[in-house]
């Protein structure tokens, strides 16, 4: 039985609901099944010995193949759930949205403000690549084009729904209530009447080498990703990589979990947005740091992650990492490091499981399959 559920998971009609009957004693034999395929190589558990050769074939296609921050961050939250989702290709059970989920909204709003920027480029006739500076003054006409942008990105989705009408009136607001681009807008300018000194130039920046989807570094990494934007600071010397957030969560967006080894995305889409501004430019702009931007009202509508103590000091921002301008490269290249080292991990077979009670675990899909739940529990 648990040979036929080895082979049932490489189906991708296959979903892990299914498995909701396995008892304890069946993983256990799956597992063993597995186990029996791989070698123990020092401290770590391969996969690669003993694999048929199509499954070889399949793991062949990871040495070469380009990864995104998502696939890293997984594989390091637990490195057996990657293999359960990434290699085994166990289908997730999607929750139905009644209508638009979360992140369809966080795309729509993306588009509104990446729209509004390049208006205000061409009306303003800022150059191609040049950093877009708002005008705190010009506040009430920047807000009417915002609506005039949200309007022309919103007809594009348009249905005939209270629901959606709901959501309309939620983004843009009513006489009631201010939107959330009213509440963007006015943290937007904000920030820059508090002397904020970088401004987006660059948004949905897709890594790219040549003819090429994605962008080598350094060390070897393969990464393929895109960025909601890129802001030049005011002497053009530096550069910020900026995401936007439906809500800023303390623990994973912070440098805390950067230096736990469990985000990836500011300091590997640092370093991947340098390489690729050299051909922008045609000179070097320093990786300065990160910054996570609320679109949603929140007690913090910002926050700085993995910027050099300098730096923070200038943004009105507390320094927590302790990194000197000089020292901030040879940390993201150890965090590049790191990544590399999570990616040969997956093209060799091995994938080293986390088990953790109280905390992922209890929320990971494949719970119904992993052993190790199993005996946590």
């Amino acid at each position: 039985k648990a040979e036929y559920l080895l082979n049932k998971f490489k189906e991708e009609s296959f979903k892990v609901s299914h498995l909701d009957f396995i008892s304890l004693y069946e993983v256990n034999l799956l597992h063993e099944i597995i186990k029996d395929k791989l070698n123990k190589n020092k401290k770590h558990d391969t996969v690669l010995d003993g694999l048929s050769e199509k499954e070889q074939e399949i793991l062949e296609k990871f040495k070469n193949k380009s990864y995104s921050v998502t696939e890293i961050e997984e594989y390091a939250s637990c490195g057996l759930k990657y293999y359960y989702n990434r290699v085994l290709r166990i289908n997730q059970e999607k929750e139905l949205e009644l209508f638009f989920s979360p992140m369809e909204i966080g795309n729509i709003l993306h588009s509104i403000l990446n729209y509004f920027y390049k208006r205000v480029a061409k009306l303003e006739n800022i150059e191609d690549k040049s950093p877009i500076k708002l005008d705190v003054n010009n506040k009430d006409k920047y807000y009417m084009l915002l609506l005039e942008t949200a309007d022309e990105v919103l007809d594009k989705y348009d249905f005939d729904h209270p629901i959606f009408n709901i959501e309309k009136e939620n983004i843009k607001g009513d006489s009631n209530n201010s939107g959330l681009l009213y509440y963007w807008l006015d943290r937007e300018l904000e920030r820059i009447s508090k002397g904020w000194t970088f401004a987006p130039a660059f948004f949905e920046y897709n890594f790219s080498e040549g003819t090429q989807k994605y962008i080598c570094l350094d060390n070897g990494l393969k990464l393929k990703g895109k960025i909601d934007r890129i802001e030049i600071s005011d002497d053009g010397t530096e550069f910020m990589i900026a995401d936007y957030k439906n809500k800023i969560n303390d623990n994973k967006h912070s440098d805390k979990a950067i230096e736990k080894g469990e985000s990836f995305q500011i300091p590997i889409y640092l370093l991947a947005a340098e390489k690729s501004l050299v051909n922008e430019f045609d000179k070097n702009l320093f990786p300065a740091g990160g910054v996570y931007y609320s679109i949603k009202p929140a007690k913090k509508s910002f926050k700085l992650v993995a910027v050099y103590d300098e730096l923070k000091s200038v943004l009105d921002e507390k320094s927590v990492n302790n990194i000197s301008k000089n020292e901030q490269r040879e940390n993201l290249e150890k965090i590049a490091a790191n990544a590399k080292s999570i990616t040969d991990n997956i093209a060799q077979g091995v994938y080293i499981e986390k088990p953790d009670k109280n905390k992922a675990c209890n929320y990971c899909e494949y719970k119904n399959i992993c052993k190790y739940y199993k005996e946590l529990m």
